[in-house]
């Protein structure tokens, strides 16, 4: 049975460079990461300027960071509750979200609140780049 986490997340108004009570997609992903499953990742937040420069920065330095041999995270196939997802729109991968169900997950994009989305939207499933799984979560 499915914890009801997104639920304290859902609604949660968007800022750049935002690390709460207000968020960005990766602040988001860091509180519920945290809050929900005991899982601390880097902020981030001072290495860009702009959420314009932060999507310029993302391929480089977090995603490296993150999903690389010392980030902690390993790319799986299917991804489960508490999994992050990663989108490329354009040519760098640059949003974000955690997966709620295998189908479901929680995210937030600039000028809207955060929300469940799926993977099967039209707007999402060609911009996957994949999911990801934190080593404590294997």
């Amino acid at each position: 049975m499915l914890r009801r986490w997104p639920n304290k997340y859902i609604g949660i108004e968007y800022q750049d460079k935002g690390r709460g009570p207000k968020y960005d997609c990766l602040g988001l992903v860091r509180a519920i990461l945290m809050n929900e499953f005991n899982i601390a990742i880097p902020s981030f937040a001072e290495t860009y300027q702009t959420a314009d420069e932060y999507r310029q920065l993302w391929v480089r330095e977090e995603l490296n960071l993150l999903c690389g041999d010392a980030g902690g995270f390993d790319k799986v196939e299917l991804p489960e509750e508490g999994d992050v997802i990663l989108f490329k729109t354009g040519k760098f991968v640059n949003h974000c979200g955690v997966m709620y169900d295998h189908e479901q997950f929680v995210h937030i994009q600039r000028g809207k609140h955060a929300c469940l989305g799926r993977i099967d939207d039209l707007e999402w499933k060609n911009k996957i780049e994949g999911y990801y799984r934190h080593h404590s979560r294997r």
